[in-house]
């Protein structure tokens, strides 16, 4: 027996293989006895260094179930399967019989003998190590995926059940579960493959669904059954004596309606598992990118949502008359309500609106030097209390009168003319008359669109 490491002699030296190589093999009989296997020394082959061992005449069994062709006539085809299907069963066997051993779990380093002779077959499951050095330096060569198929996270019976769920997929449908490709590995970590009673109709319903258990370990979080799925399938492939059944008896004839019935599920399967598959990875993906998205939408929809709420709250003119809007306009400005000011004009100037604005910022600056609430008061409440001089902190308008130009309530304009004072913080007033044009603005609300001024300082 030989085991090619695809090393030249140099390289062999310098890695100190043969000293690592101390773990056993094990040859398995059909009654569940057996003995170990060594590697026993190392020769040269064509410039490749050779680790040899006992004899064991056998096929590999990886490439046993390769050689399932759906090509072929149908009774080779079926020996095929069959011969198959048998070195399946016994590589399982063999694993359950070494009750947990450290063996090799790649089917590319076991080996299936006297497969003419049922009950005599033995099984030789190579050394872990080194069949793991051979196959990687084969597979490095020819860019096999077959060993693709293990999954790491899998261990004991769970990982012999999802190799046998990928040989059994293998020769009952004559092709593999996952297809290779940039999403290979990502395809057997979520379970995407095409069910196997959709791959293979007519197969005995039961098997599909163990097949398809054991596919899906790689996906399951919790609850692996990969022991479960060997029982239920070892029932399934044997019979009362335990000997293999045939592979036609797993098959039945299916109605030309049931053939259409499955390809119809078929396609909305491909359908629909591609979109989610795509979706999900795409998620997966992204995933950082859709959160700060995420965190971006929702900050601009609050961020909206409070803009729209805000101008909801906003004053306007709604059901004012247009001498009530004047009103409003100058008392806001005594205020400094420039808010209410703004919701009174619209198209005029706005120099009275940035003054207030600018009174109200120094205000606010004087109240948090001085530590005094409303320091300054509206003339119109300072000349009620009695007008009294100096008013250093008095600003606003007194002695206001309105008098219509032109235009009534029912026209779209109408233009006044508003004579008032208006009182300064730096204890000085100014006489100002204005010549103000209302019109109704998209909501039919009045509106100061002209302001027209004369002031004299008193």
């Amino acid at each position: 027996m030989y085991f090619d490491t695809g090393l030249d002699s140099a390289s062999f030296a310098r890695a100190k293989i043969f000293q690592n190589l101390k773990d056993d093999g094990f040859i398995v009989n059909p009654d569940g006895s057996y003995e170990t296997w060594k590697a026993g020394g190392v020769i040269e082959v064509n410039g490749s260094m050779i680790i040899q061992g006992p004899s064991f005449t056998g096929e590999r069994l990886d490439l046993l179930v390769s050689k399932v062709d759906f090509s072929l006539p149908e009774e080779k085809r079926l020996a095929s399967q069959q011969e198959a299907l048998q070195a399946v069963t016994s590589w399982i066997r063999a694993k359950m019989f070494l009750d947990g051993k450290a063996s090799s779990i790649d089917p590319g380093a076991a080996f299936i003998s006297n497969l003419n002779a049922p009950d005599n077959i033995q099984v030789l499951l190579a050394p872990v190590n080194l069949s793991n050095l051979c196959l990687a330096a084969e597979r490095s060569k020819t860019q096999e995926t077959r060993d693709h198929y293990s999954y790491p996270e899998l261990t004991g019976m769970n990982a012999v059940a999802f190799y046998a769920g990928t040989m059994l997929y293998r020769i009952f449908t004559g092709v593999e579960p996952y297809l290779s490709g940039a999403a290979f590995s990502q395809d057997i970590k979520e379970g995407v493959f095409l069910p196997p009673h959709l791959a293979c109709p007519g197969l005995n319903r039961n098997l599909c669904a163990v097949i398809q258990s054991m596919l899906r370990l790689p996906a399951e979080k919790k609850n692996k059954n990969g022991p479960d799925n060997i029982a239920g399938l070892l029932s399934l492939l044997t019979d009362s004596e335990n000997h293999i059944v045939s592979v036609s008896s797993l098959f039945s004839q299916i109605s030309a309606e049931e053939s259409a019935q499955i390809e119809n599920e078929k396609k909305q399967f491909f359908s629909g598992k591609n979109k989610i598959v795509k979706t999900k990875r795409f998620i997966l993906k992204h995933k950082a990118l859709l959160i700060i998205t995420g965190i971006v939408i929702v900050f601009v929809l609050f961020f909206t949502a409070d803009i729209i709420n805000s101008i909801k709250q906003r004053p306007t003119t709604a059901g004012m008359s247009s001498d009530n809007v004047i009103i409003t306009y100058y008392e806001a400005f005594s205020a400094f309500d420039h808010l209410l000011m703004d919701a009174c004009v619209q198209g005029a100037d706005k120099t009275d609106i940035k003054a207030a604005i600018n009174l109200f910022a120094f205000n606010k600056v004087r109240e948090a030097y001085e530590y005094s609430a409303a320091s300054v008061i509206t003339a119109q409440e300072w000349l009620e209390k009695g007008g009294e001089l100096p008013a250093p902190n008095v600003f606003g308008v007194t002695d206001m009168s309105i008098d219509r130009l032109s235009g009534n309530e029912d026209s779209s304009q109408i233009t006044y003319r508003v004579n008032y004072v208006l009182w300064y913080l730096e204890e000085y007033s100014v006489t100002r008359s204005d010549i103000l044009v209302l019109k109704r603005d998209k909501k039919n609300n009045w509106r100061i669109t002209e302001i027209q001024r004369t002031e004299n300082k008193n």
